[in-house]
């Protein structure tokens, strides 16, 4: 597997994920974060057993594959990168690692197989509901003042979404 991509680009996807990816590494391939590069661009997938983020960005692909890699560490190399730069991402199958470049820096990642990253089955879910972003955002700005903050009542710390009819 092989791309480049802009640091803009791939930072802005990759803020993204911090919030759902595993910190406390109970379960080591909960903390990475999986790359598939397919022709014209990459798919980002993380996921914590009860939510899973997918995103897709758009990408020079060299050669296609797929890889996991610490989220968190890669998340603040491409951080830390000069602005304006061009990231590059090789794999190197032979040591199990993928090689991070961008200006005169060279980083080594390790990863975990592809096979062990778990997948959430969408065939048992009961629903789907696929509506814009903006009014996703506008049901949750108004509601959000209803949410909990205290950690000891966890169950009050969301929204529950349901559809009952179909509004949109």
């Amino acid at each position: 597997m092989e791309f480049s991509v802009t640091k803009k680009s791939l930072l802005d996807c990759l803020s993204h994920f911090q919030s759902v990816v595993e910190r406390r590494n109970t379960i080591p391939i909960l903390s990475n974060l999986k790359i598939n590069a397919i022709e014209g661009g990459l798919n980002l997938t993380a996921t914590d057993l009860a939510l899973e983020l997918s995103e897709s960005l758009t990408a020079n692909v060299s050669a296609t594959g797929g890889i996991t890699i610490p989220s968190q560490l890669f998340f603040e190399i491409i951080r830390k990168a000069p602005e304006s730069s061009q990231i590059s991402l090789k794999q190197d199958e032979k040591s199990g690692s993928v090689f991070v470049f961008f200006g005169k820096s060279k980083f080594s990642l390790p990863t975990l197989p592809i096979e062990d990253f778990p997948v959430m089955d969408s065939e048992n879910l009961d629903a789907e509901i696929s509506l814009k972003a903006n009014d996703l955002k506008m049901l949750i700005n108004n509601s959000k003042f209803c949410m909990g903050l205290d950690e000891s009542r966890q169950y009050l710390n969301g929204i529950f979404c349901i559809q009952t009819e179909n509004l949109f």
